[in-house]
């Protein structure tokens, strides 16, 4: 899964929602973690063109340990177009290491 940067003008429209399309290519998304140990995607799963199933994973430092601080930041990922719709309400499912509960986000149609 391909992550791509969040420029700071976009993170207004994670406001509300959680997430957001930024394009018909690209969907940002709030995650959470400490500093040095992020969370970031490591599957996603289409499940209709309206839902789709993310799994994350811990991207560790070289010395295994983690910062006990917490921080919400974004994440860009690339998303097909032909297998999601960009032009409806879109639901995530992000399941986080060692949980099996989803934490869900719904990202608003493209404009």
């Amino acid at each position: 899964m391909r992550i791509v940067q969040a420029p700071r003008v976009h993170l207004k429209l994670l406001r509300g929602h959680g997430a957001a399309f930024l394009s018909p290519t690209r969907l940002a998304f709030f995650t959470s973690g400490s500093s040095n140990c992020r969370a970031v995607p490591a599957t996603l799963a289409v499940e209709t063109p309206d839902a789709i199933r993310i799994q994350l994973k811990n991207e560790m430092p070289p010395n295994q340990i983690c910062l006990t601080d917490l921080v919400i930041e974004p994440v860009v990922i690339a998303i097909a177009p032909k297998q999601i719709n960009v032009h409806h309400r879109l639901t995530i499912r992000l399941y986080y290491p060692l949980t099996s509960q989803p934490v869900l986000f719904t990202a608003p149609p493209l404009s």
